[in-house]
């Protein structure tokens, strides 16, 4: 009878030990898919930002194109590329919230320079429920120049 009671204490004892590597791969599991799941996250706000920093770059150069335009006045310059630059960045998902252009005439050329905040453009912020908040408060900023016709 003792050798039956010790032979179903070792039993026990491997089955508990069993379960607790089953639970521990568990955690192990968990752990690695969070990270995968960051890094898939991180990839893809990596892509809308690239996306959002080159319809950024693009509408300051059409901005600088339209500027280097015949215009009847400096207030219809300005018009013409704001619309230029809304005209750009507004199918792409931008909002016009914080959007700002400079335009910058020195006579033999025009520099456009487009400002937008991070809050207004379609970046989405995947990883700040993990932490990450390196985009916030943050913007987009590029500047086109084009040659005076």
């Amino acid at each position: 009878m003792h050798l039956h009671h010790r032979a179903h204490r070792l039993l026990s004892s491997g089955q508990s030990r069993s379960t607790g590597r089953r639970g521990a791969f568990v955690i192990e599991m968990l752990l690695a898919l969070m990270i995968l799941l960051i890094c898939t996250l991180a990839i893809v706000q990596w892509t809308f930002t690239t996306s959002a920093v080159q319809a950024v770059d693009s509408a300051a150069a059409e901005g600088a194109r339209t500027a280097a335009g015949v215009f009847p006045s400096a207030a219809a310059r300005t018009a013409g590329v704001q619309a230029t630059v809304l005209a750009v960045l507004t199918p792409m998902g931008f909002q016009s919230t914080g959007l700002t252009v400079g335009i910058v005439d020195s006579g033999t050329h025009f520099s456009v320079t487009v400002t937008v905040p991070i809050t207004s453009s379609p970046i989405p912020q995947l990883l700040n429920s993990f932490g990450f908040t390196a985009l916030t408060g943050k913007s987009l900023r590029s500047t086109g120049v084009a040659w005076a016709s």
